[in-house]
């Protein structure tokens, strides 16, 4: 499957093929103390050509949804957030650092299954709990704990338009919302009509 669309902005262009570099190969399983069960993690956004976003008019219209609310395994937080916020039953692996953004990219588990993975400012440290979150990426959201303002990846494309309104970024498989510098991404398999990959992003100012 071939997507042609804009996802611009200097971070998310870098993330993209990194992460896909990094962890195109780890298997997504259901977290939150479930029983791990093996599925093949295969990101569509391998197949996304990076490009630069030059207008806002992805900007978030519908003031009654908010892309910065997100749930993850119960714990509602609002993107950023500090990784403390998230407690302590979660555990980080794989961490490598970008000196040009500064910030870490980690395998994240709950117990010993793979959640998402996210990315932390600053360099690897023994102790994460201050910094801030700035990317969350959600290869598999079938594991069901992760929801972004309530909506979880049985939401339809219409349904995410409904709650959060129409965006000029959007194709049959694809939307990207915007709110200041943060942007969320979601791309769906057009076969099931179901959501198959999350990606919120914090963009550096």
């Amino acid at each position: 499957m071939s997507f042609d669309f804009d996802i611009g902005g200097k971070m998310k262009n870098k993330l993209l093929p990194f992460l896909l570099l990094l962890f195109c190969s780890v298997n997504a399983v259901s977290g939150c103390g479930r029983d791990k069960t093996s599925k093949n993690d295969v990101s569509a956004s391998s197949s996304i050509p990076i490009q630069q976003n030059t207008t806002d008019t992805n900007e978030v219209g519908n003031e009654k949804a908010d892309i910065t609310n997100i749930s993850i395994c119960g714990n509602t937080l609002v993107f950023p957030f500090k990784f403390g916020e998230l407690g302590s039953d979660y555990k980080l692996e794989n961490g490598v650092y970008d000196p040009d953004d500064d910030y870490t990219l980690y395998d994240m588990y709950n117990s010993k299954d793979y959640i998402c993975t996210i990315a932390i400012e600053g360099d690897k440290t023994d102790n994460n709990s201050e910094k801030k979150v700035v990317l969350v990426d959600v290869k598999s959201p079938e594991n069901d704990h992760i929801r972004i303002n309530g909506l979880d990846y049985k939401t339809s494309i219409e349904d995410f338009v409904s709650s959060f309104g129409e965006t000029s970024i959007k194709t049959e498989s694809y939307l990207e919302y915007k709110k200041g510098n943060i942007i969320l991404s979601l791309i769906f398999d057009n076969t099931k009509s179901e959501l198959s990959n999350i990606m919120l992003i914090e963009e550096k100012k």
